[in-house]
């Protein structure tokens, strides 16, 4: 082709500028990424080393503010609580939007996910109001991580060298690790966030169901942020006035007048990508066309990514035991920590049971499987090993679980291009089709979905709409 003479001329001058620009550049000497400021973990809290002085600030010092960045509204309110009731002085950072997600795009590659802008954005519009430049005051931001086929892994490293570039000395991010089932703060702290996380699932639920079984749901709305006040007020003064707070909030609940059951509802259960299937600017979409369908949208909760958590160190220190067997696991502490797993997750389960008893007579928390050893057990068969450890592993299992209890259909959502949002599509939307059960998998990329999207959404709904359970659970031509 001749026109590819000028083409090959172009990429000629480009190399030869490159080469000549090797010969006379001498390029600056790299010198070792370091923080000013350093994390130190303790067996509870944490402290904030300053590298240049030597000074250890504790996580409690008035000094330190703890920036907690959004994972669905109610959910963080109660988690403020949390970390208040643990003397850390904290900032709860509002829903993301999109000027605070053109923030975050502003700064990046292109190449990050919906989820790590979200983040970031947030905490940029924050330190718009907040200069972390001025004063002695010490910004620790909290930043979740993970390990497995995703790249959240990276994204604390990213925001800790974006923050260094910007010259914020005093921002420091804290990782807190899905290995440790986040953990690093200590069991007191672990004890009061779990606390927190149970209350916004469980009373995100419970406005869903509001808005779609109350007769006035505007007058219902009201008195479910008035309820959630006085819960958060009892949170804060103690696990006794909490206990007693929620039953006065079901005996509020439940004068609500009502225009039908929760039961009766046709429900979807949502499941995907941790934080784009919690965040409410991430899911609104999805959730307000299925609300105003008339169906109850189930939206995977944080403690079920929790309960993964513990289930996946679980499975980890049984092959310890396994692999090196009963003494030496004993010598090297193995047992002492499975010892602790099984007291930890005993005192979760306990929790979680007297908040589901004390809202369960409201009639408005719906029942979603959170069984891990039954649900991987039977996912491990039709999906995904457990040695993937990811989303993966125990979305599809718990989709699978919760239309053979009686839900209506499985709504997948994932950042854009996400490995662990498309396996999950990849293996469980065969396996639904085959027994003709509604699905459906959204990528979300922070933008409003294009009318193709939206016609796929309407077209789901409309089957959820005129599900009708055939028989057991098996594929078409099996039964």
């Amino acid at each position: 082709h001749t026109a590819d003479a000028g083409l090959d001329t172009r990429v000629e001058a480009f190399l030869d500028i490159v080469e000549s620009y090797r010969r006379h550049v001498r390029p600056a000497p790299e010198k070792p990424f370091e923080r000013r400021r350093q994390v130190i973990r303790k067996g509870e809290y944490c402290d904030i080393l300053d590298r240049r002085t030597g000074e250890r600030l504790d996580v409690r010092d008035p000094r330190v503010h703890l920036v907690l960045p959004s994972m669905g509204d109610l959910s963080t309110e109660a988690t403020s609580v949390a970390t208040r009731r643990q003397g850390i002085h904290t900032t709860p950072l509002p829903l993301p939007d999109a000027h605070s997600t053109q923030l975050a795009r502003n700064v990046a590659s292109g190449k990050e996910c919906i989820p790590a802008l979200l983040v970031l954005g947030s905490i940029l519009k924050h330190f718009q109001k907040v200069d972390p430049a001025s004063g002695r005051d010490v910004h620790l931001v909290f930043v979740p991580s993970t390990l497995g086929p995703c790249r959240t892994g990276q994204y604390h490293v990213f925001f800790d060298r974006l923050f260094e570039e910007m010259g914020w000395e005093n921002v420091v991010v804290m990782v807190a690790n899905s290995e440790s089932s986040y953990r690093e703060l200590g069991r007191r702290f672990s004890r009061d966030v779990w606390r927190a996380l149970l209350l916004g699932d469980t009373f995100t639920d419970v406005r869903n169901a509001l808005r779609l079984l109350a007769r006035d749901p505007a007058a219902a709305l009201e008195l479910f942020a008035s309820v959630w006040r006085d819960v958060l007020r009892a949170f804060e003064a103690g696990p006794g006035e909490l206990d007693a707070e929620l039953r006065r909030a079901a005996q509020r609940l439940l004068r609500v007048p009502r225009s039908g059951r929760l039961e009766d509802l046709r429900k979807v259960l949502i499941v995907g990508e941790i934080y784009v299937r919690r965040d409410n600017y991430s899911v609104e979409e999805l959730s307000e066309l299925l609300l105003s369908k008339g169906i109850y949208p189930k939206v995977t909760g944080v403690s079920e990514w929790f309960h993964y958590t513990d289930y996946a160190r679980k499975f980890v220190l049984e092959g310890r035991r396994r692999r090196e067997g009963w003494f030496r696991t004993l010598l090297d502490g193995g047992l002492k920590d499975e010892a602790v797993y099984l007291a930890e997750t005993m005192w979760k389960r306990a929790v979680e049971g007297k908040i589901s008893a004390a809202l369960r007579p409201t009639g408005l928390v719906p029942h979603v499987p959170h069984d891990m050893d039954a649900i991987i057990g039977q996912g491990r068969r039709e999906f995904v090993d457990p040695e993937l450890e990811s989303e993966a592993t125990v979305s599809p299992a718990v989709g699978a679980a919760a239309m053979r209890d009686g839900y209506s259909g499985v709504a997948i959502i994932a950042p854009f291009g996400c490995l662990p949002g498309r396996l999950i599509e990849g293996v469980y939307a065969p396996w639904a089709k085959a027994r003709d059960y509604p699905v459906l998998a959204l990528e979300n990329d922070g933008q409003p979905y294009p009318p193709n999207v939206v016609s796929r959404m309407e077209v789901f709904a409309h089957n959820v709409l005129r599900f009708e359970r055939a028989g057991p659970d098996a594929p078409r031509g099996d039964a």
